[in-house]
């Protein structure tokens, strides 16, 4: 009997399964993954399960939340609680006590009538908490609109590791940050990287031109995405 649900699936679970097959495809047994914004640890768990050799990298600032973390994952993964971002120091955060994975270190304006609050919280950049020496395979970014600020901090990483970058990108979190596409699509291309839908990623289609990612913000019908260097095209 099959394990998949007989319903159809939601898009974050879409998501996730096509994570779970970018694991498999691009890591090791020993691949060292980082977590940024893990929640629950739904994705952490993926990286523990493949990557069962190596000691993760886990960032999450809700107490409540990284007390989980610690207690499920501790023994295979380093826990932060932490906003990464582009500084150290601390932020307030607007915690979204009736839907936590909306919580971020800006307020989304597309939020309605949910249970809000705002909590104190550290902050740092990526750079500064994972030693450069440390050869990370993968890294993913869920911080609902923080994702540019949270790259901007792991510049050093990114150029020396070459990883590549699950993140979401949407209108409601980028909105919060006032980050555009054009940001985005730019940062990527400024460290040497291009961007691709997961499903094309997996299927070694073409990367996406800016015009096709912009779409896909504007229409809202994909936000979450793979970056990873830029292929030699012409072998």
């Amino acid at each position: 009997m099959s394990g998949f649900s007989p319903y159809p699936l939601s898009k974050n679970e879409y998501y996730d399964r096509l994570t779970e097959k970018i694991i498999i495809k691009t890591c090791h047994k020993n691949s060292v993954c980082v977590d940024v914004g893990a929640h629950d640890g739904k994705i952490l768990a993926l990286f523990i399960r493949h990557c069962p050799l190596a000691l993760h990298y886990a960032f999450e600032p809700l107490p409540y939340l990284f007390k989980l973390l610690v207690r499920k994952y501790g023994s295979a993964c380093q826990v932060y609680k932490l906003a990464l971002g582009n500084k150290a120091g601390t932020a307030s955060f607007n915690y979204v006590e009736s839907n936590a994975a909306f919580s971020g270190l800006q307020t989304r304006a597309d939020i309605h009538h949910e249970k809000e609050t705002t909590l104190e919280v550290r902050t740092d950049v990526m750079d500064h908490v994972i030693p450069l020496t440390i050869p990370v395979s993968l890294i993913k970014i869920d911080v609902e609109g923080g994702e540019l600020d949270v790259l901007m901090g792991a510049h050093q990483l990114i150029k020396i590791n070459k990883p590549y970058i699950l993140f979401e990108f949407g209108k409601g979190g980028s909105d919060a940050f006032k980050v555009t596409p054009q940001m985005m699509y730019a940062f990527f291309k400024e460290v040497g990287y291009e961007i691709s839908l997961l499903s094309s990623f997996l299927h070694l289609k073409p990367s996406l031109a800016f015009e096709d990612f912009e779409k896909h913000y504007q229409k809202g019908d994909e936000y979450f995405f793979i970056a990873q260097p830029v292929r030699n095209t012409s072998v």
